[in-house]
């Protein structure tokens, strides 16, 4: 099957949509192939899929605009060998249960992934975001969409760092069942101008006060009309709040 589907592979120049999920990639001899118009790439639940395969997959496919790695092995910690900003076409990644994923392997990754990057799925991975409060690299400045969701590690250093790092354009944050408090939110300054996200999720949250979660909302900007939070009550609250003209 594998020598089959490479074959095919071979034939197929002009693809663009290539989805392996589940497949057993050491089968297939990525050297013969080349699929330059290649934009989206799905490598899910792919065991096999680590990170030295990562340059051989690009180097077949060198121009993807969406790459799928939910459930991979991927640490992104042996990323240093690629040049920065080494897919610049790259617009959503999903790095989704990667539990080898760690902080400082993430930050290689955005440093040479990052930059045109625009949705970016990290929900259940074991990162803890301080690397982001130990680097002074500047990071995927188009990105819109952060889903945090489920990163039971994230700490308050962590989540504060990631966002005032990632958060100048973010449009949609989600950080359900995250374990971080928030407090950081209402002892420093977030940014000299409020950002422009416009929705902010924070299911079974439970850590976050109401307190931390006013503090949250008062710096977020015009654009932002909705909030999921672990109370409808208090998001209703919220939603009037942030939604009220400013003057």
């Amino acid at each position: 099957m594998a020598r089959v589907l490479t074959n095919t592979l071979m034939c197929s120049p002009r693809l663009q949509i290539l989805d392996l999920t589940g497949a057993d990639l050491e089968r297939f001899q990525l050297s013969l192939i080349s699929l330059p118009s290649l934009v989206k790439l799905n490598f899910n639940h792919c065991d096999e899929f680590s990170d030295p395969m990562i340059k051989k997959i690009l180097k077949c496919c060198p121009s993807p605009k969406s790459l799928h790695l939910k459930s991979c092995e991927i640490k992104g910690e042996t990323f240093p060998e690629l040049s920065l900003n080494y897919v610049p076409q790259l617009e959503y990644l999903d790095l989704s249960d990667c539990m080898k994923l760690t902080d400082a392997g993430l930050i290689e990754i955005l440093k040479k992934f990052g930059n045109n990057l625009k949705v970016m799925d990290l929900c259940y991975t074991n990162i803890t975001g301080e690397g982001f409060a130990r680097s002074h690299f500047g990071f995927s400045p188009n990105l819109r969409h952060l889903d945090l969701g489920e990163c039971k590690w994230l700490t308050d250093v962590g989540f504060f760092s990631i966002f005032t790092k990632l958060g100048h354009k973010l449009r949609v944050l989600i950080t359900s069942n995250a374990c971080f408090t928030g407090e950081m939110f209402t002892e420093k300054i977030l940014f000299q101008e409020q950002v422009d996200l416009e929705h902010l999720a924070m299911e079974r949250c439970q850590a976050i006060s109401d307190l931390v979660l006013v503090a949250m909302l008062s710096k977020l900007g015009k654009n932002f009309n909705s909030c999921r939070s672990r109370m409808q009550s208090f998001q209703d609250e919220a939603y009037c709040m942030t939604t009220t003209p400013r003057d």
